[in-house]
């Protein structure tokens, strides 16, 4: 028999080793597990990496930081049933080490790089060795990650190993599930800034490090969030303070501890059954939130005075918020009369939170549609207008930023008065244009994160797209 169909070398036995060890994991069931064996022993994490590689680790956390001991990154072929090391590190001593062309290249901790030819070899040798140790250690599933139904859904495991699979949601809850928070418990940091740094577990809230620790003292879970998509429980508050990276609470236990007071409960407190409807819009909406960003809610009363403007700011006040809590207030009657033109996009980028916002508001028509684009085309068009004559040229370039943003909204309607679907995300949107709405949008995102930008080049962008859209609208 040829080598290389062998089924008695190192690397088809590590393949069979791998998949007695993890069997959700190489056949493709499971994306990422975690798995504990005790005291004494590091936790063992498994994770896909792309289609073909996988990486098996030990962790441990040492003044913060997340230590590898070791990582081996396995080249995966189901078919011919074999694994092959392709990438060793481990944290203390340093030492990286990575196979390119059948070739060894091993890097130390004053970065000297040496070329070693069988490293790949004693890297599959010492692998087999390391998963006949996990084998007799009784590491058992903590939890794991699994695609159900498109979603990456997160699966715990009871003291026997066995999966509790969490129970299938309703099409109404899966409607619900990114709106049943209005407030983030940490302004300071946002999904972006959580995701940015490496961790994308869509039910971890991100926290930084003070709220992290009001949190723990208040007898909540806390996590140490590392940017290899793992996370670690907080055992002792020393452990907050040592950690160099970012924290997290899950969304349940925020959802239930004390420190989350739930705005519809305020609201209802002050206004009981005047109380009509609470949604929820803008980034954190979108899931585009950070630290910056304002928490855009949308509350019906009956009969609006001022004393419920005095009211409302109150509530919002009580919940710690009221500096980043914006947003529409509005009588029920006001509603029912309000300009058919702004109904289409309101429905479409508030999420119903506290009643059905559909029962508030007047119908409206696909000229309404259209005739919202043009108003705001309109407003922008003069804006533009009036600062480029009127303001200095230092001040042109502090506000244009502020009128690219109107952009991401018009081009969302017009996309959804052309195809009939409303994209709600800026990622989702920029996927979907081309030409010069392509370039706008782009210019767009480009100058909201800096202000060192060419004023010229983007207001020439922005005017053209306005005055050529206009016409063609």
């Amino acid at each position: 028999m040829p080598e290389h169909l062998s089924t008695n070398t190192t690397e088809n036995k590590n393949f069979q080793k791998l998949a007695e060890l993890f069997p959700q994991i190489v056949n493709g069931e499971y994306s990422y597990m975690r798995l504990e064996a005790g005291a004494g022993f590091m936790p063992l994490s498994v994770e896909w990496i792309g289609d073909n590689q996988l990486s098996i680790m030990h962790t441990y956390t040492q003044n913060g930081d997340l230590m590898y001991d070791p990582m081996i990154v396995m080249e995966v072929d189901r078919e011919a049933k074999t694994a092959n090391a392709v990438e060793f590190q481990q944290s203390n001593p340093p030492l990286y080490q990575r196979i390119e062309d059948g070739i060894g290249h091993s890097i130390d901790g004053n970065g000297r790089e040496s070329v070693i030819k069988d490293l790949q070899r004693q890297i599959n040798d010492f692998s087999s060795d390391w998963f006949n140790n996990i084998a007799q250690q009784g590491y058992m599933p903590e939890r794991a990650n699994a695609e159900i139904n498109g979603d990456d859904v997160r699966i715990n495991f009871d003291k026997d190993g066995k999966p509790i699979m969490p129970e299938a949601e309703t099409t109404e809850q899966q409607g619900d599930k990114d709106t049943d928070i209005l407030f983030m418990p940490d302004p300071a940091i946002g999904f972006s800034e959580r995701d940015l740094y490496g961790y994308t577990r869509a039910d971890m809230l991100p926290l930084t490090v003070d709220t992290a620790y009001d949190l723990y003292m208040q007898d909540n879970t806390i996590y140490l969030l590392f940017n290899d998509n793992s996370e670690e429980m907080v055992f002792d508050s020393s452990e907050i303070n040592n950690h160099k990276g970012i924290f997290g609470i899950d969304r349940d236990e925020w959802l239930k501890s004390e420190a989350y007071a739930d705005l519809v409960v305020l609201l209802e407190g002050s206004f009981n059954s005047r109380l009509l409807y609470v949604g929820l819009q803008g980034s954190y909406l979108r899931n585009e939130a950070n630290e910056n960003s304002d928490i855009d809610i949308m509350v019906i009363i009956d009969d609006l005075s001022i004393n419920d403007l005095e009211l409302y700011k109150k509530a919002v006040g009580s919940n710690g918020n009221s500096d980043k809590a914006y947003g529409f207030i509005c009588g029920k009657a006001e509603l029912a009369n309000w300009n058919p033109y702004e109904i289409c996009h309101l429905t479409h980028t508030t999420k119903d939170y506290y009643g059905k916002l559909l029962d508030f508001v007047p119908k409206h028509t696909k000229e309404d549609e259209r005739n919202f684009i043009k108003m705001s085309l309109n407003n922008l068009y003069h804006g533009l207008c009036h600062g480029y004559i009127h303001s200095a040229s230092n001040e042109n370039k502090e506000k244009l930023p502020f009128a690219y943003k109107s952009v991401f909204f018009i081009l969302q309607n017009i996309y959804f008065m052309k195809t009939g679907v409303f994209v709600q995300t800026k990622n989702e949107l920029l996927s979907c244009l081309s030409d010069d709405d392509l370039k706008v949008f782009a210019k767009a995102l480009e100058i909201g994160k800096s202000n060192d930008y060419d004023f010229e080049e983007a207001f020439t962008i922005l005017f053209s797209w306005c005055k050529n859209t206009i016409i063609k609208i």
